[in-house]
C-alpha cells in the first residue's frame, strides 16, 4: 500500500543535525573570558590612553594608528569589538569599514568622531552596520560604551571565546 505515513515530529526530525549543547559546568566563567578589542586611531595619545582605560579591565587590546594596519591585523586575528576614529589618515574611515564587512560581516564597530555626522553620513554608516557613533573627545565615555555592549551581549556577538 505505499510508504508509511511518519507522524509529524518524524517530518521535523528529518535532516535536521544534532546538536549537543555544553553542560553549565562546560562553559567558561565569563570573567575569564578576555575580550578582543581593536582601536584605530591616528592620534597615538588616544590610542595609549584607551588602551590603559580598557587594558586595565581585562580587556586584550590591539592598537592602529591607520585602516591599513587595522585591516592586516582584523586579517590576521578575531576581534570581539572595533573601535574605529573616523579621521584616518591613510583611508576613509568608511573604507575601513567597508573592507571590516567585506570580510568580517559579523564584527561590530564603534565609531569614536570628532565632530558629530551629518545626517547623510550617518545613514551610510548605518547601512554598513555601524552599532554606535561616540563622541572621540571623551575617552571614558568611549570606554564606558565598551564595557556597556560586552556586558548586554555575553557570549552571544562576539567573535572569539
Amino acid at each position: 500500500m505505499g510508504q508509511p505515513k511518519l507522524d509529524m515530529l518524524d517530518d521535523l526530525r528529518i535532516g535536521v543535525p544534532v546538536v549537543e549543547h555544553p553542560r553549565a559546568d562546560q562553559l567558561p566563567d565569563a570573567k575569564q573570558v578576555r575580550r578582543r578589542v581593536l582601536i584605530v586611531d591616528r592620534n597615538e595619545n588616544t590610542l595609549i590612553a584607551l588602551k590603559r582605560l580598557l587594558g586595565e579591565a581585562s580587556f586584550d587590546i590591539v592598537t592602529a594608528g591607520g585602516g591599513w594596519k587595522a585591516l592586516q591585523l582584523l586579517g590576521q586575528g578575531t576581534f570581539d569589538l572595533v573601535l574605529l576614529a573616523d579621521d584616518l589618515l591613510d583611508m576613509s574611515g568608511e573604507e575601513v569599514v567597508r573592507q571590516v564587512r567585506s570580510g568580517r560581516a559579523g564584527t561590530p564597530v564603534v565609531l569614536m568622531q570628532s565632530f558629530p555626522p551629518s545626517d547623510d553620513l550617518a545613514v551610510r554608516y548605518a547601512r554598513l552596520g555601524v552599532c554606535f557613533f561616540i563622541s572621540r573627545c571623551d575617552l571614558e565615555a568611549v570606554a564606558e560604551i565598551v564595557h556597556d555592549y560586552f556586558s548586554r551581549v555575553g557570549f552571544q556577538c562576539g567573535q572569539s571565546n
